[in-house]
């Protein structure tokens, strides 16, 4: 929650409403979560990238799970070391810094996730385990150890 109300001084994105539309929008926390694409600009010499909102979610039960067991859970066994910057860091420094580390424990936990689908489909043509695992699996291993 410290690193929610942190970032909101500094958001990704602002825009404004109206108040009854917002209301709509929010959850019982005053919280919603924004779903959306980003593309980078295809002109040779910017660095820029658009981003475009596509839709705004209350949040609910199974989200809060979600962020417990796939996001809270990176930065548990380091709890007292961003507690320790919480009380003497300035809150840029360390919410951008555990910012950091929980978009990127979610992009690992959706390149797993990724990976599982993509070899229960690859799975249906195989006539048996072995033959996925020799032809599918394998290869996929090799090429991330290099």
């Amino acid at each position: 929650m410290r690193l929610i109300e942190a970032k909101e001084t500094k958001p990704l994105l602002t825009g404004k409403t109206t108040a009854w539309n917002a209301e709509k929008m929010l959850g019982k926390e005053g919280l919603w979560i924004g779903i959306g694409n980003a593309t980078r600009r295809m002109d040779r010499e910017s660095f820029y990238a658009d981003i475009n909102l596509a839709f705004l979610l209350p949040p609910n039960i199974d989200i809060e799970i979600y962020i417990i067991n796939a996001l809270a859970r990176q930065i548990v066994d380091e709890v007292e070391k961003y507690e320790e910057q919480i009380a003497t860091l300035e809150e840029s420094v360390w919410s951008d810094e555990l910012w950091e580390q929980l978009v990127s424990a979610g992009f690992e936990e959706s390149e797993k996730t990724d990976d599982y689908w993509s070899n229960r489909q690859q799975a249906a043509r195989y006539e048996n385990q072995q033959d996925f695992i020799e032809e599918v699996v394998k290869p996929k291993k090799r090429k991330k150890r290099t």
